[in-house]
């Protein structure tokens, strides 16, 4: 079965497509063998109408998108760059800094990779390389900031693990806020080292640039910084503080995976995926935890973030739910917060991995003629070595990710 929705997904058919039709193909084929009975197909339906159909946290999708659109095309992220600038102005890398800035801000309202990286590329590119940046730096840096938006919550990305893995949206949100900003904070620290290494890849801006007075910096950092800043207190303070829930805070589905992880489940697949993992000699938690990583790691070159979810939370997550972390992670009450967490941080780089990465072709359709595929490729290799050492920090530190979630209640 597992075999089968892989060859036909290469074919080229849609993904969601193929995990329902081939749970469907697999239910009928193991009915006509006498192995699984046809009734059972009837918790599908009940599944999908009393459940992801009626859930309310997907209901915040589309409100969250509807946010960051609105955030887009109302020239906010024009006025938190120039804000940005004014204040970093004189830091050597500070326009690039003060661009990772913008996209960490904007991760959190916009929540969506392809609006935030072309946004930020419109917006940046130009001014990073009229500054006399380097064209590759520039790149990496605004792909990096840019996939910060499915870490940084309220993540789109999120939403939909929350529901696939039956756990809290708002106890996800709190365990990636942390993770998200360690991640942006290991891009600021390359970004200014290669500044103080190589000035001449980054140097700053001149000192006729921008306001001249306290006056005016003061109201261009206000009006630049304090209406995103605002929000974000708005939105992740109403959820951590447990005031209103994700949707009631934002304000589609799964069905193909719930057909697909059904029948996987009824057949014995989990049982079967584990006794296929124990002969592969991998049976001790972190064995299992570290095939899963580096199969998500994999996946993220030819699949996009949803399609890795759809086809190795349903079948993944309950296995490593039945081994024991608890010496490493306090007790498993943390565990779903804490693997979608690493989950999340591991699916950032399908976003940035050649050959398909989605941001790769974002970037691609904003460079200049002159900016090749290549350039592109470049830029990003040392942000994708950046996102496997905040991978590493958040599997070391598994409070990096618990933290949030505990003081807010969140796990109790």
């Amino acid at each position: 079965m597992f075999v089968t929705m892989f060859v036909v997904i290469f074919c080229g058919y849609p993904v969601a497509f193929v995990l329902g039709g081939t749970g469907l193909a697999f239910a009928l084929f193991a009915w006509a063998l006498g192995d699984f009975p046809l009734i059972k197909l009837s918790n599908i339906l009940l599944r999908m109408w009393g459940g992801v159909a009626v859930d309310p946290v997907l209901v915040s999708l589309p409100m969250f998108i509807f946010m960051g659109a609105i955030l887009e095309r109302s020239g906010v992220a024009k006025d938190m760059l120039d804000a940005s600038q004014v204040m970093l102005r004189r830091m050597p890398g500070g326009l690039a800094i003060a661009v990772m800035v913008m996209g960490t801000i904007l991760a959190a309202p916009i929540g969506v990779v392809g609006a935030s990286v072309v946004m930020l590329s419109l917006i940046s590119l130009p001014p990073l390389l009229k500054a006399g940046y380097d064209k590759r730096l520039s790149i990496g840096t605004i792909g990096s900031a840019g996939t910060l938006g499915i870490l940084i919550p309220p993540s789109i990305m999120l939403v939909v693990m929350a529901e696939m893995l039956n756990t809290s949206a708002g106890a996800l949100f709190a365990a990636a806020t942390i993770p998200g900003f360690v991640l942006s904070g290991l891009y600021l620290l390359y970004i200014w080292g290669v500044a103080l290494v190589r000035p001449d890849l980054a140097p700053k801006l001149p000192p006729e640039h921008g306001p001249q007075t306290s006056r005016e910096t003061l109201i261009v950092v206000s009006r630049g910084m304090l209406p995103m800043t605002v929000l974000m207190v708005v939105v992740l303070g109403s959820i951590f503080a447990g005031w209103a829930t994700a949707t009631e805070s934002a304000g589609v589905g799964c069905l193909g995976a719930t057909g697909f992880s059904m029948v996987f489940r009824e057949l014995g697949g989990d049982d079967l995926m584990l006794s296929m993992l124990y002969k592969l000699g991998i049976d001790t938690p972190w064995e299992m935890m570290a095939f899963v990583m580096v199969l998500i790691f994999l996946l993220g070159f030819p699949f996009e973030w949803i399609e890795i979810c759809l086809i190795v939370l349903p079948i993944f997550g309950p296995i490593l739910m039945k081994m024991d972390f608890s010496s490493h992670i306090g007790d498993m009450v943390g565990f779903m917060p804490w693997f979608a967490t690493l989950v999340a941080v591991n699916l950032q780089t399908s976003f940035m991995s050649p050959p398909f990465g989605a941001t790769l072709f974002y970037m691609k359709g904003t460079v200049p003629a002159d900016c090749s595929m290549t350039d592109v490729y470049r830029g990003t290799y040392p942000f994708l070595v950046l996102q496997v050492i905040g991978l590493a920090l958040c599997l070391a530190f598994p409070e990096l990710s618990l933290w949030l979630p505990r003081i807010s209640g969140m796990l109790d």
